[in-house]
């Protein structure tokens, strides 16, 4: 008789022969007749092997146990081989699957489609026009959020705020959604108290660990509901008159963005120190920083901090 351990090692063999149907099968393609056979002749060979070996298939039998690597890999090669002429010639490589795949997305899209539907339209969304005439771009915005992103600034945010406060009609301001970036204690226990905060028109947003720049920009621009959003660094001081020209230029084209020009300011009197100039920003090819002077009304890039 085999012994135990014999006969483990004759199931660990079954098992290796009956491999590749069982993937193609967990794969979800139906193993080819052929592939099938093979493995259950294979393993009926096996069976007998172990049967007529006087020790349990290890040292004598129809076949050398040592032999048996090599009686798999030719197995493995055919079986594989032979899958992939079955399944190209009957298209149903990843059938189950893929047919699943598109079940679902087809699901989504069905979802997708009636809630879009279940929404009440006044009149159908116009074709999105890269060149569109210019009066099918022109609208009529009304009121400013102000965007402040604010890392540990804190005598320089609230000095941005205020001068925001003071330079913007109450009618124009709708908010200033200040963003604070983990400053730690949080802004809005030092200088943007609460009662600041009701007397500016503050919104605070804050993060409670540092994301950078542009992760404070995008909470504050999802938190923004005026009718256009302005976003500033938080140490700048606006000059009187500063939104009317966001106004204008931005109701003529909605798609427009309105950079205004950044002058030298003053930290200590927070005061403007000079007009600025005409200096505009760009990026070469090589993603090279340089400037050149222009007097037209456009910019090929917009500077980091607006």
């Amino acid at each position: 008789m085999a012994s135990g351990s014999g006969f483990g090692g004759f199931l660990l063999r079954v098992a290796l022969l009956g491999l590749v149907p069982a993937g193609v099968a967990i794969l979800g393609v139906a193993p080819s007749l052929p592939v099938a056979l093979t493995s259950v002749v294979a393993c009926l060979f096996e069976g007998l092997n172990f049967a007529v070996s006087s020790d349990g298939g290890r040292k004598v039998g129809i076949r050398p146990q040592k032999l048996f690597p090599i009686q798999l890999a030719f197995l493995y090669l055919f079986q594989i081989w032979w899958q992939m002429i079955h399944t190209m010639s009957e298209g149903t490589l990843m059938q189950a699957p893929a047919k699943q795949a598109v079940e679902q997305a087809a699901a989504f899209l069905e979802v997708a489609k009636t809630t879009t539907e279940a929404h009440v339209y006044s009149e159908a969304e116009p074709e999105f026009l890269v060149d569109a005439p210019m009066e099918t771009l022109a609208w009529h915005p009304k009121t400013i959020s102000v965007v402040l992103p604010c890392a540990e600034e804190r005598l320089y945010a609230f000095k941005t705020v205020q001068s925001v406060f003071e330079n913007t009609p109450g009618d124009v301001l709708h908010e200033i959604v200040v963003v604070d970036d983990g400053s730690e204690p949080p802004l809005s226990a030092t200088h943007l108290t609460p009662e600041v905060q009701e007397k500016y028109k503050i919104l605070i947003k804050r993060h409670e660990n540092t994301v950078g720049l542009i992760g404070a920009k995008q909470t504050g621009g999802d938190a923004a509901t005026g009718d256009i959003v302005v976003f500033f660094d938080c140490h700048v001081a606006p000059q009187p008159g500063w939104y009317k020209e966001f106004l204008t230029l931005s109701a003529e084209n909605y798609r427009r963005m309105v950079v205004p020009v950044i002058t030298a300011l003053d930290v200590d009197t927070w005061t403007q120190i000079s007009d600025g100039g005409t200096a505009k920003c760009y990026l070469t090819w090589d993603a090279d920083f340089k400037w050149l002077d222009s007097f037209d009304n456009y910019i090929p890039v917009i500077s980091g901090g607006l």
